[in-house]
């Protein structure tokens, strides 16, 4: 069943509050605890066999991957780590502050600098995403979720591609989490779920670049 996107979204960018981001994390913990060692529902996505034959070459919140899903998980755990350091720093630069020393202040804007800098962006993420979930090996019924999504958005921004790379956002946050929180169960579980959203993503994506290729087209008739 699609998730629903509003609902994501507005969570992800909740998680800009520091007081809410402590409250998740100890939200998110509590509930591994309670659930752990149950018998948890399966994904509707499976990366193909093919890609699953591959040799693992990255490891990402202590999980393998292949040459083909690694560069996908690590830019989107590289983004997510550089937000999360990002929103950190931003609430020690604030008005409400108390003012810091020009020391610390210099390093604190010498910091943001650095993090707002190394974002890799849609430039590098986008094509990770497309290598590793090619929109045609996307089973057709998953597909037609996202088509019919899209075909329901309203228009202007967010678009559902926008709403399905916040809910990975959120995702990797819970990975990240519970890895540092060494509950490993809890990253492969989530990781079932990750690999669903961003298969949808990947045939979204699709769907914007082909959009953007039709109206190229009828300018230049």
């Amino acid at each position: 069943m699609l998730v629903n996107w509003q609902a994501k979204n507005t969570e992800t960018f909740a998680l800009r509050h520091s007081s809410y981001a402590s409250s998740f994390r100890e939200d998110l913990l509590a509930e591994a605890e309670r659930i752990k060692g149950r018998d948890l529902p399966k994904s509707n996505y499976s990366a193909p066999t093919l890609f699953n034959l591959r040799p693992a070459v990255e490891v990402v919140y202590g999980l393998n991957f292949c040459g083909v899903h690694g560069p996908e998980v690590r830019i989107a755990a590289l983004e997510e780590a550089r937000e999360d350091a990002t929103w950190y720093l931003e609430g020690l630069d604030n008005l409400h502050v108390p003012g810091q020393s020009s020391a610390i202040q210099r390093a604190l804007d010498v910091a943001l600098e650095h993090v707002r800098a190394e974002s890799p962006g849609g430039t590098e993420y986008h094509p990770a995403l497309q290598r590793a979930y090619p929109a045609s090996l996307v089973p057709e019924r998953v597909a037609s979720q996202v088509h019919n999504a899209i075909a329901e958005e309203g228009l202007g921004p967010p678009s559902v591609h926008d709403l399905l790379l916040n809910t990975l956002a959120t995702l990797h946050r819970c990975m990240r989490i519970a890895f540092e929180n060494e509950e490993d169960w809890l990253v492969e579980v989530l990781e079932e779920e990750r690999e669903g959203i961003a298969a949808q993503a990947a045939v979204a994506l699709e769907h914007l670049e082909r959009e953007a290729r039709e109206r190229s087209g009828d300018k230049q008739h």
